[in-house]
């Protein structure tokens, strides 16, 4: 996906292609959300809730969709979504809202950290397009922001929770501040913002603090010096909380240092616009182009266009992945999620729509012209990130990260990909290969992720995997259960203690790692350690893997797992023992291979998971000790024999 340079005029263009795309984009989602919309007017517990098919259920925060349904009911003057933003805060105001002003997550879930969310909504929405409310609407709902606004005060302070609470207060505060007249909202918005900027790494200027305060690392840093850092919260959420607080207060520290992070968090977008979030704290919530509950990253770089050329195109790429990913009016968990038959929460949708209407409300400055190109296509060779112990790759064709990040969210060990694991792969021509997910699927956050069963259970992250042989029992699985079987799993991903190293020269990079097989309660097997060394080495044709593995086990199967991203529309070709064709339109994907490689019987079985919402071809290598493995792309069609 080559990207020039333009002139002026070419990036004025680019603008107005994105919020001619946004505008669509948003139309489109509150199209889709109203045909959810539920109409049981003798039913006080359902009317005017928004039913959500992948959840099965009225989601608590659809709340926040009011202010959605209001930009469109005043961008087209169109009643039914006056209507339809009157009918949602109602129920929300029945349903889920406290007499004290905050707000819960769900009907049967009583957390309330989502009151600055729900907040905020209104009071965009009123700010924005308060003049088609009568006056009577307009009065309940600002007394009921002074409530909450207080309520917010009191509550919501710098250690409050995950990083991306007080981040969304600051600007909240000082929203509700000027709306109110209330100086005091304003001096606390101010406290919260200043406050944040000691929560940036020294190093790089990531924001920390997406599973803080975790018990074992008591102050925020790892035993490996990583800190608790989520890229998906940090750009959908927390850096555009900053933003939105740095523009309206015209704070120039804080924008400065919000522009810092950004920069670096773009590191990690692909060519597409997705995220690589494969390794971040609350991976458990990522899709390829975001986070599952968080808004969008367009409120950061969007309205922050004119502080760098990339950060309009990081915006519109990713705006345009969310477009994609767009079926029947509603956002999809991932760019494999609709034709994979699932049902989809209505979350995303109107989360990411709030992102959508800040910018359209507040606009997108103008800006010089300069290079559009993310800074993943420029070829760099490697670039370690210390506080999150992660390489990325950038050379010839091939984008990839290696990770050894070790904070692991609360006391939830098996999550993000770690153990020096090849999380992410990406080719220029055929695009992503491989993508590293929850190394056990597991429900974090159950009211916001949703149930996986079978197939929809297996990581993606490519991996070595031993398993033990069960006990001869032919109903192990309830004699034992779930975890008993995962138990005797072990893998390199789990290994929070592994270590990294890269060289290069001039025909190559390498990036080497030195983990062990664990289980997820980080035990090594009966034998002992087992320890295992990764090499991949990035050559302008190709990338190698070599695998060596010391210390066996005798009591089970050792396997190196390729889950290769690849739809069942692909076609896949056995050419050999040792050598797997996958056709990808023009270019031919060949991984090959010193030990035998196994695939599905059937050619079209392909594997999925949840995070991000990808499918994939789980190709296998057993081990008997060592493994030389060779990816490649060529510009041809299969032709057997």
């Amino acid at each position: 996906m080559p990207i020039c340079a333009g002139s002026h005029e070419f990036e004025i263009d680019q603008r107005q292609k994105f919020l001619s795309m946004a505008e669509d984009l948003l139309s489109t989602w509150c199209e889709g959300l109203l045909l959810f919309q539920v109409s049981k007017p003798e039913d006080s517990s359902r009317d005017g809730g928004l039913w959500s098919p992948g959840d099965e259920r009225i989601l608590g925060r659809c709340g926040d969709s009011v202010y959605p349904f209001l930009w469109y009911a005043d961008h087209y003057q169109d009643e039914r979504f006056l209507e339809a933003a009157l009918k949602v805060m109602n129920w929300s105001l029945l349903n889920v809202a406290h007499p004290d002003g905050s707000w819960q997550n769900d009907i049967n879930e009583k957390w309330q950290g989502i009151t600055v969310f729900i907040t905020t909504a209104m009071a965009l929405a009123i700010f924005h397009h308060g003049k088609i409310l009568n006056d009577s609407t307009v009065d309940a709902w600002m007394e009921r922001l002074q409530l909450s606004g207080q309520w917010l005060s009191d509550t919501i302070n710098l250690n409050f929770a995950n990083i991306n609470y007080p981040a969304a207060n600051a600007f909240a505060m000082v929203l509700l501040g000027k709306m109110l007249n209330n100086p005091k909202f304003v001096d606390r918005g101010k406290e919260l913002a200043h406050g944040l900027l000691s929560w940036f790494t020294e190093h790089d200027n990531f924001l920390y603090g997406e599973g803080r305060n975790n018990k074992k690392f008591p102050l925020n840093i790892s035993p490996n010096g990583c800190y608790p850092i989520d890229l998906g919260y940090n750009v959908e959420e927390s850096l555009p909380s900053l933003t939105l607080y740095g523009l309206l207060e015209k704070d120039t520290k804080v924008i400065d240092k919000v522009v810092e992070s950004l920069q670096i968090h773009l590191e990690f977008m692909l060519p597409d616009g997705g995220w690589d979030n494969s390794w971040g704290t609350r991976n458990y919530k990522w899709t390829w182009w975001g986070s599952r509950t968080s808004d969008g990253c367009q409120p950061a770089y969007a309205l922050l266009a004119d502080r760098s050329p990339a950060f309009m195109e990081a915006a519109y790429r990713n705006t345009k992945l969310l477009e994609t990913c767009t079926h029947n009016g509603i956002l999809t968990s991932g760019p494999d999620f609709y034709h994979r038959g699932l049902k989809s929460s209505l979350h995303h949708t109107f989360c990411h729509a709030k992102a959508l209407a800040i910018v359209l409300d507040h606009g997108v400055p103008r800006y010089e012209k300069g290079t559009r190109d993310l800074p993943c296509q420029k070829e760099y060779g490697s670039r370690f990130f210390p506080e999150i112990n992660t390489n990325l790759v950038s050379y010839g064709p091939w984008r990839a990260t290696i990770t050894s990040y070790d904070f692991p969210y609360k006391r939830w060990i098996a999550g993000h990909a770690s153990g020096g694991a090849l999380s992410l792969l990406w080719h220029r021509d055929v695009g992503l290969l491989f993508s590293g997910s929850m190394s056990i699927y597991h429900l974090v956050e159950p009211g916001d992720m949703q149930k996986a069963k079978g197939e929809f259970d297996k990581t993606l992250t490519p991996r070595v995997e031993f398993e033990k042989d069960p006990p001869l029992y032919s109903n192990v699985f309830n004699l034992f259960g779930k975890s008993a079987i995962e138990n005797g799993k072990y893998t390199n991903t789990i290994d929070l203690s592994s270590k990294m190293e890269s060289s290069f020269d001039s025909e190559s990079v390498a990036i080497r790692s030195f983990s062990k097989l664990v289980n997820r309660n980080l035990q090594s097997p009966e034998v002992g350690d087992v320890e295992c060394r990764l090499i991949y080495r990035f050559t302008k044709k190709c990338l190698e893997i070599g695998v060596f593995v010391k210390n066996i086990p005798k009591n089970g199967a050792l396997y190196y797992v390729l889950p290769l991203i690849s739809t069942s529309k692909e076609p896949v070709f056995y050419e050999s023992s040792k050598r797997v064709i996958i056709q990808k339109e023009t270019y031919r994907l060949m991984i090959t291979s010193d030990c035998e490689l196994e695939v599905p019987k059937i050619s079209q079985t392909r594997i999925f998971n949840f995070v991000p919402g990808l499918e994939a071809l789980e190709i296998k290598a057993q081990l008997k000790s060592n493994l030389n493995l060779r990816i490649e792309v060529v510009n041809s069609f299969y032709k057997s024999g």
